[in-house]
């Protein structure tokens, strides 16, 4: 499966041709089990967004979640922009069908109304760890 966001090319000008690339390089993706590709330029930040998107709830959501740092990797994030990504379906049909409504809820949380608008952000810098074996207690 490939994800992308609406406009695409703001973060991947390159993106057919590093789509392209890809696939050609890889036998049936979607029967492979452990594909996460990002696509794009690759971003660094620490658990509150910095230093490009100081104060974003990152830890809150990051905890509801359930995730789990990659040894090593205590205060800082990995993450390519625009969350775009080449993943294979076994990674999406791994965590099932309650662990990504309950993602949709956290996402959608109104328990915390000043999240709302930039909860998008905050699963923008997560969903490598949400997707992959890495990032799950």
């Amino acid at each position: 499966s490939v994800f992308i966001q609406g406009n695409p090319f703001d973060h991947s000008p390159d993106l057919f041709g590093a789509v392209r690339r890809f696939l050609e390089s890889s036998s049936d993706m979607a029967c492979q089990k452990g594909i996460f590709a990002p696509i794009g330029c690759d971003f660094y930040c620490d658990m509150t967004g910095r230093p490009n998107h100081p104060k974003l709830p990152i830890a809150p959501v990051f905890e509801k979640l359930g995730l789990t740092h990659p040894e090593g990797m205590m205060d800082i994030l990995h993450f390519t922009a625009g969350a775009q990504f080449l993943v294979s379906n076994h990674l999406i049909l791994k965590n099932g069908f309650d662990y990504y409504n309950n993602a949709l809820n956290v996402l959608y949380d109104n328990k915390i109304p000043d999240v709302n608008p930039i909860n998008g952000f905050v699963f923008e810098r997560l969903w490598g760890l949400i997707l992959t074996k890495n990032g799950r207690k």
